[in-house]
């Protein structure tokens, strides 16, 4: 066993090397420097400099960082949950891997921080989940559906805790039973026009009016291609593609949160080519794997009434007046060396079509001049889009350009069409019927 003056005579070599003793360490540096370490968890753990501690300051060190690393603690990050979604490291790979960053951010502050967040990481356990899902369900009286959601949001931190090695132990929480039966709210055709109505703009000032002109727009894509809120708010003009759009022009750079592989680059260029084959008058939007929930890059056919919109915004609210002049002169003087004045500019491609970020206030005061209930989402766009197009489309097409994952997410919709649904089950019925089976002499 090391005593103090076995440690005082490690002599220098030429390269550095290490003595180890029941996981303590000392690195031998060729300029004399001696340094302590602990071997914890398969990693070097600094205690301090030789000069600095002594050999019995440094076994109690490592001592306390094994006892620790057994309890799931790590030494120098016993941080509370509150504490850990502050750090630089949780909000840079929350910013880079969850596209709706702001709102899962305010959500945990919002309901999961009031229960758990002066709870240290690593005393986070099954009976801490328990307590939290009791508290959500009895004190706040939230359904099973929105407690998984903040559970997601849990096992998202605790997941990156675990990774940059915060805590050494990954609980695993159990998903709450969520009745799936429960459709998706789709809109009416009556309900679709009346929003559209609310925000055309009818009946308000000239300065209402301009403050939501992108309200119109916004609704029509969540309509007509199934994108996400978020997903349209984060759009840059880059993103709307034309016939003249090469394959380079093509993001394809992305990855699947459940993979973590490449995008099939083959299987883009094939629905890239297919679909301006097909549909050579009309444009196309790249939903970037950057921004969309799959993290995978999908493209969707704009119709020629919803591309003819976008490039009116571009021309008639989102260039400036001198801009707009200046690109119908140059049109009218030499339109064959300028082209067409209401394409969009390759300097504008990088920029945001829509400057805000949020629109939550603009669609409740639509929903509400509309005559809609609590229970219509900005989410139930995107219900319509799906619901509405299973009566048009198979159902791999509709998975596709909704961007599901899963199958099973698009299958829930083939239950909203009730008009399908009572057809199908009277064809049944008939079938089955005591008439049916006299008929056929049983």
């Amino acid at each position: 066993m090391w005593r103090q003056d076995t440690v005082d005579n490690f002599k220098p070599r030429e390269r550095s090397y290490k003595k180890t003793e029941q996981n303590l360490v000392v690195r031998i540096h060729p300029t004399g420097k001696k340094v302590y370490y602990a071997y914890v968890n398969r990693k070097d753990k600094f205690l301090g400099n030789c000069e600095d501690i002594t050999l019995k300051q440094a076994r109690l060190l490592r001592d306390n960082l094994l006892q620790e690393s057994r309890a799931g603690i790590k030494e120098n990050t016993k941080l509370t949950f509150k504490e850990f979604i502050e750090t630089k490291d949780f909000l840079d790979w929350s910013v880079v891997n969850r596209t709706s960053h702001d709102e899962r951010m305010k959500s945990l502050y919002g309901v999961v921080v009031p229960i758990l967040g002066d709870i240290k990481l690593a005393n986070i356990n099954q009976q801490a989940i328990i307590r939290y899902i009791n508290h959500r369900a009895s004190v706040d009286e939230a359904s099973n559906s929105t407690i998984e959601r903040n559970l997601t949001d849990i096992r998202a931190v605790l997941r990156c805790a675990y990774d940059f090695e915060y805590i050494n132990k990954l609980i695993k929480i159990k998903p709450l039973k969520i009745d799936r039966g429960r459709e998706p709210r789709a809109l009416t055709d009556e309900e679709m026009n009346r929003l559209r109505r609310a925000v055309s703009g009818e009946g308000l000032s000239k300065y209402h009016a301009d403050k939501q002109k992108h309200m119109p727009l916004i609704i029509e894509l969540a309509l007509t291609t199934g994108a996400r809120k978020s997903e349209i708010l984060q759009l840059k003009w880059g993103d709307i593609k034309t016939s003249g759009t090469k394959w380079e022009e093509i993001d394809v750079i992305a990855l699947s949160e459940e993979t973590d592989e490449p995008q099939d680059i083959e299987e883009l260029r094939e629905d890239h080519k297919m679909l301006f084959e097909l549909a050579p008058n009309k444009g196309m939007l790249q939903l970037r794997g950057l921004i969309t929930k799959s993290r995978q890059t999908r493209l969707v056919p704009l119709t020629e009434d919803m591309y003819n919109m976008l490039i009116e915004y571009y021309m008639n609210h989102w260039l400036s007046r001198e801009e707009f002049q200046y690109r119908m002169e140059m049109q009218y003087s030499d339109p064959s060396k300028f082209g067409s004045a209401s394409s969009i500019s390759e300097a504008d491609y990088d920029k945001d079509i829509f400057p805000m970020r949020d629109i939550k206030t603009s669609f409740n005061k639509a929903k509400k001049k509309a005559g809609l209930g609590k229970e219509i989402t900005f989410h139930c766009l995107r219900h319509t889009f799906c619901s509405v197009a299973l009566d048009f489309m198979n159902i791999n097409t509709v998975k596709k350009l909704a961007g599901h994952s899963d199958i099973r997410t698009t299958q829930q919709y083939l239950h909203a069409n009730k008009k399908q649904l009572i057809e199908e089950h009277a064809n049944f019925a008939n079938s089955i019927s005591a008439n049916s089976i006299t008929e056929s002499g049983i």
